[in-house]
């Protein structure tokens, strides 16, 4: 029984690290698979969890900067942006 859990949680730990750092190709070929079997055995319910996401678009409000015809935004560049607040600092110091 101890064995069990123990491939459970092994399992689970390999499959949550895959699905925060394996590549987007591997990602997407693992879902198109999951969702290839899943119609197979006529769980539409289930394999319609795993369809890929059609992506959005892209326009000159998102910046992307490829065609080099956007005008140029008033927003700051990404990296002069800081999400940490003072008050956020004090509370980690005092831990």
């Amino acid at each position: 029984m101890q064995q069990a859990i123990v491939y459970l949680i092994v399992a689970y730990a390999a499959w949550a690290v895959g699905r925060r750092y394996a590549p987007l190709s591997w990602r997407r070929r693992a879902s198109a698979w999951l969702h290839a079997r899943f119609s197979a055995l006529g769980w539409m319910r289930i394999a319609d969890k795993f369809l890929p996401r059609a992506n959005a678009g892209t326009s000159c409000s998102d910046g992307c900067s490829s065609c080099s015809r956007c005008p140029p935004s008033d927003k700051a560049a990404p990296g002069n942006e800081s999400t940490v607040t003072p008050d956020a600092l004090r509370r980690t110091i005092r831990r």
